[in-house]
């Protein structure tokens, strides 16, 4: 019974409610057929560059259980992960290049970066940003080329 309500709530098909995509709102446009599979793991990609920029950069972290066990410390660098830090920042830099390289192309027609944030960083489900989220996850496939990996295939958003 609880299944067949996520699918019903989330317009899973039939039997994909168990699926790990099924976790995130692009994992279930991926089920639905409305992301490629290049698309899908552009998001994911991008949505790991982003958590490793927010380390490096030391922002806050995002609301969330609290563990009282945790251990505390800050998050200096230590100079072997200098290296990895400036990785992290260059591959951040270039993504959002390539969207922004997209958003212009566009001439503002679309919202590539807040359908980014609310879709992929947030995981909130807003079906009236799923064009312009297509349009931004294509452009980062290229940047990853996952085309080159039989995974991208081009289409319409």
């Amino acid at each position: 019974m609880g299944l067949a309500a996520r699918e019903r709530v989330h317009r899973l098909p039939k039997g994909k409610s168990r699926d790990q995509l099924a976790g995130s709102f692009c994992g279930r446009l991926r089920l639905t057929g409305e992301l490629s599979e290049a698309q899908y793991q552009a998001s994911v990609i991008y949505l790991e560059e982003c958590h490793n920029n927010s380390i490096v950069c030391a922002s806050p972290r995002q609301p969330g259980a609290v563990n009282l066990n945790a251990v505390r410390g800050s998050g200096a660098l230590v100079p072997e992960n200098v290296s990895w830090a400036h990785r992290c920042v260059e591959h951040y830099r270039d993504s959002k290049r390539a969207v922004q390289e997209k958003q212009n192309e566009l001439r503002g027609m679309a919202n590539l970066f807040g359908a980014l944030s609310v879709c992929v960083l947030q995981d909130h489900e807003v079906m009236n940003l799923v064009g312009d989220l297509r349009y931004a996850l294509s452009a980062l496939a290229r940047h990853y080329r996952l085309e080159g990996r039989g995974v991208f295939k081009e289409e319409a958003a």
